[in-house]
């Protein structure tokens, strides 16, 4: 399992290293809470930016709801 910690917004990644690579996206709050957005499986190496855009979204939504 590999994690990739992404710049946009303080997003952070974990993707497997199977064939097909599954990606779970998340964030850190400040009480120790992990939260995750979304996830998805693919083929290739590279960030589908369509779920990293949904991951940003889901993450502003919650912190709107959450803070």
């Amino acid at each position: 399992m590999t994690v990739y910690f992404l710049i946009l917004e303080r997003i952070c990644e974990v993707a497997s290293t199977d064939k097909n690579i599954a990606r779970v996206f998340f964030f850190f709050r400040q009480s120790r809470e992990i939260i995750l957005t979304n996830g998805y499986v693919k083929k290739q190496q590279k960030v589908d930016t369509g779920e990293l855009e949904r991951a940003r979204s889901h993450k502003k939504d919650w912190e709107q709801r959450h803070t």
